[in-house]
């Protein structure tokens, strides 16, 4: 983590009273990309895999026991706002939501999923639930239909609060051809110019037509009420679950609910009309 980052998660959880026990919590999840060139240390896989939860993952507006909060209920605003505004830090999803989670239980797989084209960033769901092959993929420069975020998260209770990601981010990679064109490329790596080709040749992506797939999959033992930090060299989550507690009613008069006691204009609160002259 950059020490602007922690200086930041650190001012946002002094705001943030401490958690205590609930069966509702309030949950918000800000995810972001890291811009900055890679600086080629790291090992990609082609093929990252994909979350084995996909196919039963439910959109937050539609899932059972969960509830899309609205933005003016969210808490993580200003830090969402200083990470877009700060260098080498793009937000990509920011969402929230109360959720029902009593001791022992685990909260549904939720899908989070941002298309290739869409403006970021992504604080509401699409007007409906993303299917396959629908408006809410896009094609991309190699050809394929895939959307820039695509993963799931699930949220469970035991003694602690519990949060498991699986995210598969797609970013564009920039690519110069080299002088020479005797390196083949797979054909998953250059687009749909791989199919054209003939047989035993070298293909090579255009400049710039290159994208590369990444997969951030964490489990993280929770508190609530604290900012937790998922890190990746590609890709950040913050996550925050502050207990929810519905609001008291206000507890009726005790002269109005007296038995037998007429209602009157002195423990009604109202004004008794004036009466009129015959």
């Amino acid at each position: 983590m950059t020490s602007r980052l922690f200086v930041w998660l650190c001012l946002a959880a002094l705001a943030i009273p401490p958690g205590l026990a609930a069966e509702v919590y309030d949950i918000e999840l800000l995810v972001f990309a890291r811009t900055t060139p890679d600086d080629g240390e790291e090992y990609w896989p082609d093929d990252p895999g994909r979350p084995a939860a996909l196919a039963q993952a439910l959109d937050p507006a539609v899932a059972p026991g969960v509830e899309p909060l609205p933005a003016s209920a969210w808490r993580l605003q200003a830090l969402a706002a200083a990470l877009d505004r700060a260098p080498g830090y793009r937000v990509l999803l920011h969402r929230a939501w109360r959720e029902s989670l009593p001791p022992g239980m685990q909260g549904p797989w939720l899908r989070l999923r941002i298309p290739a084209d869409a403006s970021l960033p992504v604080t509401a769901p699409p007007p409906e639930s993303p299917t396959e092959g629908d408006a809410w993929t896009a094609v991309t420069g190699n050809g394929r239909a895939t959307p820039r975020l695509d993963g799931v998260v699930r949220l469970s209770r035991a003694r602690y609060l519990h949060l498991d990601a699986d995210l598969l981010y797609t970013e564009a990679v920039p690519f110069t051809a080299p002088e020479t064109e005797e390196v083949p490329r797979l054909p998953s790596q250059v687009g749909p110019a791989a199919a054209e080709a003939p047989a035993g040749a070298a293909v090579l992506p255009a400049p710039g037509n290159a994208e590369r797939t990444v997969r951030l999959h964490q489990h993280r033992r929770m508190r609530s009420g604290e900012i937790h930090y998922l890190d990746h060299p590609r890709l950040g989550l913050l996550v925050l679950a502050t207990p929810y507690e519905p609001p008291a009613e206000a507890p009726a008069s005790e002269e109005a609910n007296t038995p037998g006691k007429a209602a009157s204009p002195e423990n009604t609160g109202t004004t008794a009309p004036i009466p009129r002259s015959e």
